[in-house]
């Protein structure tokens, strides 16, 4: 993967995945799928190895020696998309980062964490749920679908990000069910604001 500077970083092939999952089994946890499926002029990625395949890469920071997060950038004057840590520096792009966000877990304890979103056929993130141990983040990719504007109602659109602690001596592994018990759930809601 480039950012047209230079080398971000590497996708691991089909044929590698299973020899890095034994060598590292924690790292291997965090690797996902990278595909891009074309939708109207434009590719967009997914993490679930949907359309043009590119390899297992990395949505945490230094799992597996990711070090660099990648960003979606749409063009500022066609509808082109671009991916890269940073293109801040090219006119066509400064200032329409797509998306890029990160989870982070501030607290001591290790969380489970969900999103949950008003609209979900024109609302995604992804991933859309994990695990974090203490100081981890996460990658995530927020996106939307193209819709009518000014002819559908965009009021209550918004992102809800919930999280909990995790039983002790839980795996690593999300359940849903961590959020349906006694526990202390918490939420935070994200308004989406629309640039049409």
């Amino acid at each position: 993967m480039t950012n047209g500077k230079g080398l971000l970083g590497r996708a691991i092939s089909e044929s590698q995945i299973g020899t890095i999952r034994a060598m590292c089994q924690t790292g291997s946890a965090n690797l996902r799928n990278l595909g891009f499926t074309k939708s109207g002029n434009n590719y967009l990625h997914n993490l679930n190895g949907s359309g043009l395949k590119q390899g297992w890469v990395s949505t945490t920071y230094m799992s597996r020696g990711a070090s660099l997060p990648i960003k979606r950038w749409k063009s500022r004057y066609t509808d082109d998309m671009m991916y890269g840590e940073n293109l801040e520096w090219n006119t066509w792009y400064k200032g329409m980062v797509q998306d890029g966000g990160k989870v982070t877990n501030s607290s001591a304890r290790r969380i489970g964490w969900a999103f949950k979103t008003t609209n979900m056929k024109r609302l995604g993130v992804d991933p859309a749920a994990g695990v974090l141990d203490p100081k981890e983040n996460a990658l995530i990719a927020v996106s939307c679908d193209a819709f009518a504007y000014r002819q559908e109602d965009t009021n209550n659109d918004r992102i809800t990000i919930e999280w909990t602690n995790t039983p002790d001596g839980a795996a690593k592994q999300f359940r849903r069910e961590w959020f349906q018990g006694d526990g202390m759930v918490r939420r935070k809601n994200l308004p989406i604001e629309y640039n049409p």
